[in-house]
């Protein structure tokens, strides 16, 4: 799958990926799949990131991420 990304510069800059699956299926039905994969990333994890900044966090002990990441759940 070819993608373009933009760089903070405002260049594009094409980019290939690559997939391996045991899936034997047709070229259109993997790339569906992959597409809704990553709407799931895109939808779910980057805003909890950008606007909670979720992955910044460290806790001390083992009960502090699961309570905030609920916490953060309520909030969206």
């Amino acid at each position: 799958m070819i993608s373009t990304t933009v760089t903070r510069r405002g260049m594009q800059v094409p980019r290939s990926h690559y997939f391996l699956t045991s899936l034997r299926t047709k070229p259109e039905a993997l790339l569906r799949l992959i597409r809704q994969r990553w709407s799931i990333e895109n939808e779910w994890h980057w805003p909890r990131d950008t606007q909670l900044h979720e992955d910044a966090h460290r806790y001390a002990n083992r009960n502090g991420a699961p309570l905030f990441a609920f916490l953060r759940t309520v909030v969206m």
